[in-house]
């Protein structure tokens, strides 16, 4: 997999993972060699769907802390059996899902968890940021998306973010 690259990061580099990342997450296997392996950081999730499951571990017994819109799929949470910190995302007119209190104050996300992973990155003071591997797209056309001029497919409201990342 592609993010074998990841490994080879210094170990004082911290890794943010974001949507089916986690489920993919295959540098912590004991086939690897110790120096090679690395584990996530934080996982970060804000989707509210039920096809967020699909985001869990697949070994189920690894879960690295995860920071968590308060409109992330309930199920999700529930399931996820490490630490859970929870984030305000900032209000937007067209968006009424779930509003609760959040133990980790506004992350502005605009949708989209690699933002939510930038805003954290600036509050943690970054100095050097490496995105890797971070768009929405798809092949295939899927009800409701449009078409890019590459020919891959992305929902409209991933427009903001993507112009953001």
């Amino acid at each position: 997999m592609i993010h074998y690259t990841l490994s080879h990061l210094p170990k004082d580099v911290a890794v943010f993972a974001v949507n089916r990342s986690l489920a993919k997450w295959e540098l912590l296997t004991e086939d690897l060699r110790p120096d090679l392996r690395r584990s996530i950081n934080f996982y970060i999730t804000n989707n509210p769907y039920p096809e967020c499951m699909s985001y869990l571990t697949k070994s189920n017994n690894y879960y690295p802390s995860c920071v968590a819109s308060t409109r992330v799929n309930p199920e999700f949470l529930n399931k996820y059996h490490g630490n859970k910190f929870l984030y305000n995302p900032t209000s937007e007119k067209r968006y009424s899902g779930n509003i609760n209190e959040g133990i980790y104050g506004n992350i502005d996300d605009y949708r989209n968890p690699i933002c939510a992973g930038l805003c954290l990155a600036s509050q943690m003071k970054v100095r050097r940021l490496l995105l890797f591997c971070c768009d929405n797209s798809f092949e295939g056309e899927r009800q409701g998306a449009e078409q890019l001029e590459n020919g891959l497919w992305q929902y409209p409201q991933h427009n903001v973010s993507h112009q953001i990342i």
